[in-house]
């Protein structure tokens, strides 16, 4: 009777374990696939994306205040702040929530939930003043 309920218990609490482990995610900079170290994850049903490799590949750069704890990120004149507390940290990397990523770089950003993948857009791209 024990093992019935113990196997019952795991049953019910196995999605719920599975939901709060990191799920990699897919990222596509104007159509093209990047992949980064760390990967892009699912945490919590939030989306995470390396603020410097989705930066980068948007042709931004990025410099690291580590007195502050805040990113600068510089996109031909213009810049933009992001503290390290918008985010998350993995293995040394801020990775940012992908609506905070849209928001700094002022993209076009979308969310494909059923294929865990994200779209970001240049066609607007650029640092608010």
């Amino acid at each position: 009777m024990k093992a019935c309920r113990l196997i019952i218990i795991c049953a019910l609490l196995l999605p719920a374990v599975f939901a709060l482990a990191d799920q990699p995610v897919r990222v596509f900079v104007n159509g093209v696939e990047r992949k980064s170290n760390p990967p892009a994850i699912m945490r919590g049903g939030q989306t995470y994306i390396p603020l410097r490799s989705a930066a980068q590949a948007l042709g931004a750069k990025v410099k690291w205040d580590e007195k502050t704890s805040t990113a600068t990120i510089t996109l031909g004149n213009k810049r933009a702040r992001v503290h390290q507390a918008k985010g998350i940290m993995v293995g040394g990397n801020l990775l940012l929530p992908l609506r905070t990523i849209g928001e700094a770089l002022n993209c076009t950003v979308k969310w494909e939930g059923a294929k865990k993948a994200v779209r970001i857009s240049q066609k607007r791209c650029s640092a608010p003043g």
